[in-house]
């Protein structure tokens, strides 16, 4: 999984204009799945700190600036997008949302976004990725565990890979590369294998 994810942006590296010495930028825009940092994960245990490492090179360097916040929604991540992540002028910007706009919350029987705000909100951070010319990667959340209950006791997947499907849709309408991370997991946790065990802490 993480090789496929490598060669996919190593492929979007060679596609970018650079100076010869100019390192190549890389934010990974996302929730707690991406900022990863928490109790018994380190920073350098986070997807993005390992993609650094494997993605640099001596004649090629790579910065990869995890900007996940934990909780983080698409509507919030388009507040933040200048700010944060264009600012820093980047190259490629990853981008990874699903598992708190679809969440149902206890006491509530709908989700935080509708699929339709969630994909509108992906085309705009497309849209201002490309503007600011990046090359945006959009990737589909993770699976949940079984077991996992939303707020109103169902399985979160049924939800979730709703908007997995919606993220498919807009990637393919605007044409913006995909890594489908939850089709990927949900095939390896239906074949009966324990997909906790893939992560650092579960």
């Amino acid at each position: 999984m993480m090789q496929r994810i490598l060669w996919t942006i190593l492929l979007l590296i060679a596609s970018v204009s650079l100076e010869a010495a100019e390192p190549v930028r890389i934010v990974s825009l996302g929730d707690s799945i991406t900022r990863a940092v928490r109790k018994g994960v380190t920073d350098q245990e986070t997807f993005s700190a390992l993609l650094q490492k494997q993605l640099s090179t001596a004649e090629k360097p790579v910065e990869v600036h995890n900007l996940g916040i934990g909780g983080e929604r698409t509507d919030q991540a388009l507040v933040r997008l200048e700010k944060d992540v264009l600012s820093l002028r980047p190259r490629i910007v990853l981008v990874m949302y699903g598992h708190n706009d679809s969440h149902i919350d206890q006491g509530t029987v709908k989700p935080r976004l509708t699929r339709d705000e969630y994909a509108g909100n992906l085309r705009q951070l497309v849209g201002k990725i490309r503007q600011a010319n990046a090359v945006p990667l959009l990737m589909t959340p993770p699976c949940y565990s079984l077991g996992n209950k939303n707020g109103i006791g169902g399985d979160p997947d049924v939800q979730l890979e709703q908007y997995a499907q919606s993220c498919r849709e807009v990637a393919t309408e605007l044409k913006v590369t995909l890594i489908d991370n939850y089709a990927t997991w949900r095939k390896r946790r239906d074949s009966g294998e324990e997909i906790r065990n893939l992560t650092t802490d579960g």
